[in-house]
């Protein structure tokens, strides 16, 4: 008996994936028409509905990925928001996977975080003013302006300045410019990647079908 349940949830989940995958396809192939003739839908409608098939195909282990490398300031083709929500509404399926996906992102979250901080921290700001000369603009200001309100506790500086989406990524340039204490820099990362990064897989995990309905 619950060999047949196992296999019924296995084969509901498939059938779930299975569909959605087709609809990402689908709008990739979509087709308006202008002029008499065709007009192909623009190059990153494609990327992002291949961007989310992959997803789709590898689950968690891919989504840490781009955790990873959107961490670094690379380029991802995806909001990270929406492919922890796809993770866990498309790849997670129990409470005990839903504990390793976020465990699994979280890490993710951290390592490329504090890679950048140790880049800053170790004399990178060659390499960061070359690539990526817009961050560094702002990342004094950053910290300072957080320090001060917070009172110049550091680790409380880096946990809530990490939760926040538009800055998030400074406090790990500014504070490994300014070579703040680096179990500072651990206390307040460690706690805020579990927060950012498991929070919306959590929320697509216990909202499935409206995730499901806003991927559509």
């Amino acid at each position: 008996m619950i060999g047949t349940a196992n296999a019924t949830k296995w084969r509901f989940w498939a059938a779930r994936r299975r569909g959605f995958i087709e609809r990402v396809a689908a709008g990739a192939r979509v087709r308006d028409s202008f002029d008499n003739g065709e007009r192909v839908l623009p190059r990153s409608s494609i990327i992002s509905a291949s961007v989310l098939t992959l997803i789709l195909h590898h689950g968690v282990p891919l989504v840490a990925l781009l955790i990873f490398a959107g961490e670094l300031g690379l380029p991802t083709g995806v909001p990270a928001e929406v492919a922890l929500m796809l993770a866990g509404a498309y790849a997670v399926h129990s409470a005990p996977g839903l504990v390793a996906g976020v465990a699994l992102v979280s890490i993710a979250d951290f390592l490329g975080t504090t890679t950048l901080h140790l880049a800053c921290r170790t004399g990178g700001v060659r390499l960061l003013e070359r690539f990526l000369p817009g961050h560094v603009a702002a990342r004094d200001a950053t910290m300072i302006k957080w320090r001060r309100r917070l009172g110049g506790h550091d680790a409380a500086v880096v946990f809530v300045v990490r939760l926040l989406p538009l800055v998030r990524m400074y406090i790990a340039i500014g504070s490994g410019l300014l070579r703040i204490k680096f179990r500072h820099f651990i206390l307040g990362a460690a706690p805020a990647a579990v927060i950012w990064a498991g929070t919306p897989a959590v929320i697509g995990y216990f909202l499935q079908d409206r995730v499901q309905s806003f991927s559509d």
